[in-house]
């Protein structure tokens, strides 16, 4: 009877842990979305749960002449995720360390291509969630 509780309870707990991992991760990206304002949101949030020194890499597609906002954070709020911005080819575009840890940045880029964006938790922040965020400004009414 014991063997057949500690089997159930392994299940359970295996089966909940995404729920409750991605939970989190839903937390981080509501309470770091007003820092996309004033861009639209693409409608996606990049998240992963991270272990300190880990780093999560998130492909995405920018296009010519638009201006976009990339949003960094994590449960401890802004400012504790770096993160960089790389070209197809693995170049070095943008890092956050470069600009005093900065939670976002803005970017227009001169032509339409795939990119990287590398996050990892600042060191000494432990383990959790980093969430990123892109919005796009929109021209909504002009």
């Amino acid at each position: 009877m014991k063997r057949q509780f500690f089997k159930l309870a392994f299940l359970l707990g295996f089966f909940a842990l995404p729920y409750f991992s991605n939970a989190q991760c839903n937390f981080v990206a509501n309470s770091c979305s007003p820092n996309l304002h004033p861009y639209t949101s693409d409608g996606q949030y990049y998240h992963s749960l991270l272990l300190e020194g880990e780093t999560a890499e998130f492909k995405t597609t920018f296009y010519a002449a638009e201006e976009y906002r990339v949003v960094a954070c994590s449960k401890d709020g802004l400012g504790n995720v770096n993160f960089s911005v790389l070209d197809a080819n693995y170049n070095l575009i943008f890092n956050n360390s470069d600009y005093d840890d900065a939670a976002y940045w803005d970017f227009k880029f001169n032509s339409t291509n795939d990119y990287y964006i590398q996050a990892s938790l600042v060191p000494g922040s432990g383990s959790g969630c980093a969430v990123i965020l892109i919005g796009f400004d929109c021209h909504c009414g002009d």
